[in-house]
């Protein structure tokens, strides 16, 4: 369970210059994109379709060596092919600008329940992000951080992956009573939004493509306002 630095109200410049990550800042609606689940998979599953054809492509033009082909010309056309292949992913993150892009999706923040006494929010999260599932030539990973996962899972009897906030079974957030008040003034506008950066660079490809979610933070946000309440670095 996750269990957070206790908030108190502090004097303007001092709270400003000793904690000015945990404060109720304003943020640019335009530093990434604010997408909901259902966006950032249809976002995911255009990136994943691209590299799974030409990941695909690539396995088939080296599967196995010619009749008329030496060892030694295989391995240079395998050479070859590797580096065509790579540089098409390099074209398709340079066209779509995706290692410059940070993505944000939006995930429903659940108020719980606030104990008084100990100064502690439990806030749950029942929404998750569809992702695209593994298959033997292309994977997707997400480094490891303490709140958001990846695991595979099984509806409707399809299979899928997803991705998911790791709480157990809640976020404990431990907080003023004055801000927890304002947090449940805005519940209806509370989300947690995960930001993250993919890694969609093959250049040193084995035997399966690897997308690579890259955690950057995670927040409590109220949409509404454009502020959040709580920020947690995941890099």
């Amino acid at each position: 369970m996750k269990t957070l630095i206790r908030w108190t109200w502090l004097p303007l410049f001092l709270f400003t210059c000793i904690t000015p990550r945990v404060s109720a800042q304003q943020f640019s609606p335009t530093e990434d994109l604010n997408m909901t689940p259902e966006k950032t998979t249809e976002v995911l599953k255009t990136h994943w379709t691209v590299l799974r054809d030409l990941t695909a492509e690539y396995f088939k033009s080296v599967e196995q060596r010619g009749e008329f082909e030496t060892t030694e010309e295989f391995n240079l056309r395998s050479l070859r092919e590797r580096e065509a292949y790579s540089a098409k992913v390099e074209a398709h993150i340079k066209e779509h600008k995706i290692n410059k892009r940070m993505f944000g999706v939006l995930l429903k923040a659940r108020l719980a329940s606030y104990d008084a006494n100990t100064g502690v929010y439990n806030i749950a999260c029942d929404t998750s992000v569809e992702f695209p599932y593994d298959i033997p030539n292309l994977i997707t990973t997400i480094a490891p951080n303490g709140f958001v996962g990846l695991t595979d899972t099984t509806r409707g009897g399809y299979r899928m992956s997803k991705l998911y906030l790791t709480f157990d079974p809640v976020f404990n957030w431990t907080v003023d009573r004055k801000i927890a008040m304002d947090a449940k003034a805005s519940e209806g506008s509370l989300f947690f939004k995960f930001r993250f950066v993919l890694d969609l660079s093959q250049r040193n490809i084995m035997d399966k493509a690897i997308i690579r979610v890259l955690p950057v933070d995670i927040q409590l946000v109220d949409q509404n306002q454009r502020r959040f309440f709580w920020k947690q670095n995941l890099r």
